[in-house]
C-alpha cells in the first residue's frame, strides 16, 4: 500500500502523513475509541519473510512501551497490518528537532552551549 491516509489501522483512522524515513512512515491519526490524536509509525517494507527484523521491532515496542519519562513518547500499541508492523504512539504537537535545527541553519545560526546542555539534560 503506497499511502495509509484514509485507512483504518487497528483502532486508528489515519488522517495525514507526518514524516517519511528510511524504514518507516509516521502518520497522525485519530484513535476511534479514545477520540484523541495519535502518531502511527508503519514500517514500509513487507516483513512477513524477515522474522528477525519483525522480532527486533516488536522488542523495541515492548521496551519503549515500558519506559516512563517526560521526554520519551509513550507507545500505546504494536500490531501488524497487511504484514506491516506498526506502533501507535503518543502524538506531541510541535516542530521536530530536525525542523528546529534546519530553521537555525537557514538563519545562519547554531545552538549555543546552554541550549545543547538543556537538550542533553532532558535526555538523561
Amino acid at each position: 500500500m503506497n499511502s495509509w491516509v484514509g485507512q483504518t489501522v487497528g483502532k486508528v483512522h489515519i488522517d495525514a502523513l507526518l514524516a517519511r524515513g528510511g524504514m518507516a512512515e509516521v502518520y497522525i491519526g485519530t484513535h476511534l475509541t479514545l477520540h484523541r490524536k495519535v502518531a502511527v509509525k508503519v514500517l514500509r517494507n513487507n516483513y512477513s519473510e524477515h522474522a528477525h527484523a519483525l522480532k527486533r521491532f516488536q522488542r523495541e515496542a515492548i521496551v519503549v512501551g515500558n519506559l516512563r519519562h517526560p521526554n520519551i513518547v509513550q507507545v500505546f500499541d504494536f500490531d501488524l497490518v497487511d504484514s506491516h508492523p506498526y506502533l501507535v504512539m503518543e502524538y506531541i504537537k510541535g516542530r521536530s528537532l530536525h525542523e528546529y535545527l534546519s530553521s537555525l541553519h537557514d538563519m545562519h545560526m547554531r545552538l549555543d552551549f546552554s541550549q545543547v546542555s538543556r537538550f542533553m539534560d532532558a535526555m538523561t
